[in-house]
């Protein structure tokens, strides 16, 4: 198990070198010492339904899915072929 927070002046490579390795079955204490407003990735993902997607289909990666075309959509006007809207 890896415990992660993410600071986000940090570039995404270093998100997957960071953290906390934790062993199977141990227990671990972790001292909070800095104490700050975190802030939710700004496409909403987990916090809403979101595209062509039933709450049985909903994952993150649908949700990223429509997020990364619904910016294609609005820089060029159109539908791609492999849009979510398209399933």
């Amino acid at each position: 198990v890896i415990v992660s927070l993410y600071d986000k002046t940090l570039p995404a490579t270093a998100h997957f070198a960071e953290g906390i390795h934790l062993d199977a079955g141990k227990i671990v204490s972790i001292p909070i010492n800095d104490m700050r407003k975190l802030s939710r990735h700004e496409n909403h993902c987990g916090r809403r339904g979101i595209g062509p997607f039933s709450e049985m289909e909903y994952s993150r990666a649908a949700c990223k899915w429509v997020k990364s075309y619904e910016a294609i959509e609005e820089s060029c006007g159109c539908v791609p072929i492999l849009s979510p809207r398209n399933r």
